[in-house]
């Protein structure tokens, strides 16, 4: 489904909440993630106030580099490669899978979780990757300055709680702008992710599911994601052109399925989507053979 929402000489919206819809307009060449290049005002200062909370040592986290970025693809490209399709190139140790399947048949808490699973996607970057207590408020933080509207931001800005957070992160994950990106971004999804899963298995009819429709089901993609426009796209199920002014909205969609919510197919994939498909699916295994 399409909704287009236009308010003059200030941002034309476009909202898209079909997973095959999204991937026709994010082919589109003229998609892009680079704000600073809009028309609309809005959707400037928006990518400068993610420009102040998603920067590392002043490079921004891969979620939010245009796909035009030659490091951006570079870099995607090795970590793809290093971690593999099938996610063999992931370290997964037998004690923290056990962890994760305790988890889900009901044993710990959702807190011990959550810094179970920043610690482990820490490490696939940096072997003595620690997290703790600190290191989630941090994440959570980031992540909500970067939802939170401007009045907000602007507090936390002022007050340095933001900066604050970001100067520990840099110090835990060694500049890595990787390593930020899945301990602080893309971690909260694997957290939901993990608790649709305990969820799930509360409901026997579902341990003789096919494993590849438990991953799909359990996976929490992410809520909202944001695209610019560079230049002018005439698209055939559209009855006005998108323009610099456009600001695109993917409403994503729990249940679309694990490639939808990996965005696997288009060049802003997840680079990971071996690690996110190899631990959901030992996760659930070893909690099904140890019931």
């Amino acid at each position: 489904m399409l909704r287009r929402i236009t308010l003059p000489l200030v941002v034309d919206l476009l909202i898209v909440d079909s997973p095959k819809m999204m991937t026709e307009i994010d082919a589109y060449p003229s998609v892009t993630r680079d704000f600073s290049s809009s028309s609309a005002w809005p959707v400037r200062l928006l990518g400068r106030r993610f420009r102040r909370i998603a920067s590392l040592g002043g490079s921004l986290l891969p979620a939010l580099l245009p796909r035009e970025d030659a490091t951006r693809e570079a870099r995607s490209a090795l970590l793809r490669q290093r971690l593999r399709d099938d996610g063999s190139g992931v370290v997964l140790l037998p004690a923290e899978v056990a962890w994760l399947a305790a988890y889900v048949r009901g044993g710990h808490d959702d807190e011990k979780m959550a810094q179970h699973l920043q610690g482990l996607v820490g490490r696939q970057f940096l072997p003595n990757y620690s997290a703790d207590a600190t290191s989630l408020r941090d994440a959570r933080l980031i992540d909500r300055a970067l939802r939170s509207g401007p009045l907000r931001s602007l507090w936390w800005r002022l007050i340095g709680t933001v900066t604050r957070a970001r100067r520990r992160i840099g110090r835990a994950c060694d500049g890595d702008i990787y390593a930020a990106h899945g301990t602080v971004i893309a971690v909260h999804n694997l957290i939901d992710s993990m608790r649709n899963m305990r969820r799930l298995y509360t409901d026997a009819s579902t341990h003789v599911l096919p494993l590849s429709e438990i991953v799909d089901r359990t996976l929490v993609p992410p809520r909202t994601v944001l695209r610019t426009v560079s230049a002018q796209i005439n698209a055939p199920f559209l009855p006005r052109s998108l323009t610099r002014n456009s600001l695109i909205v993917f409403k994503t969609k729990p249940g679309a399925g694990a490639d939808a919510a990996l965005a696997q197919g288009r060049w802003s994939a997840c680079p990971a989507h071996g690690l996110v498909r190899r631990l959901l699916s030992e996760v659930w295994v070893q909690a099904i053979v140890t019931s």
